[in-house]
């Protein structure tokens, strides 16, 4: 996957995308030493990743992960 580095899986991302979210919003409630390259840093994401994940909606990829996981169990059990 572009703009990660290392093993990377859907719910990893998920996961990512609202930490990266949350340190947002602590930065700007004036949480000075954190910004995108620090965020980046602890997320194993590039700055790029950051920018682009940062203000997604959380709920659409909570929304689209459960959705996946439901697909991948119908398939596994054969009804899909």
């Amino acid at each position: 996957m572009a703009g990660r580095v290392g093993n990377d899986d859907e719910e990893q991302r998920v996961i990512n995308r609202i930490r990266a979210n949350v340190y947002r919003e602590a930065m700007e409630k004036g949480a000075a030493f954190i910004n995108r390259k620090w965020i980046a840093q602890k997320l194993h994401h590039t700055e790029r990743w950051v920018t682009d994940n940062w203000k997604k909606d959380t709920n659409t990829a909570l929304r689209d992960l459960a959705m996946k996981d439901r697909q991948n169990y119908l398939k596994k059990a054969k009804i899909l």
